[in-house]
């Protein structure tokens, strides 16, 4: 399996502020690797997993094969905007 490293995109700390300002709360997971997206949001009794990729970022392979076999609510969110769309 090819490992990739474990940074946060430029665009992640505007998302995470913007999503903690509308009362959401998260969890920063990007350092878990293996494909497991960069955030956990909770809001309005709900959770979810969040990929955060700058506008014009691909998903790695691990990336791909997570979210395929995720039973549970995953996205990708590229702006502020998309990630307030996620969890509205």
């Amino acid at each position: 399996m090819k490992h990739y490293s474990r940074k946060t995109d430029d665009n992640q700390k505007a998302i995470v502020a913007t999503l903690t300002a509308i009362g959401a709360t998260v969890f920063d997971c990007s350092a878990v690797g293996e494909g497991f997206p960069d955030l956990v949001v909770g809001y309005h009794g709900k959770n979810y997993l969040i990929e955060i990729k700058q506008p014009d970022g691909k998903m790695t392979e691990s990336q791909k094969l997570f979210s395929a076999l995720w039973r549970g609510h995953y996205s990708i969110a590229r702006t502020e905007q998309e990630a307030i769309d996620i969890v509205s």
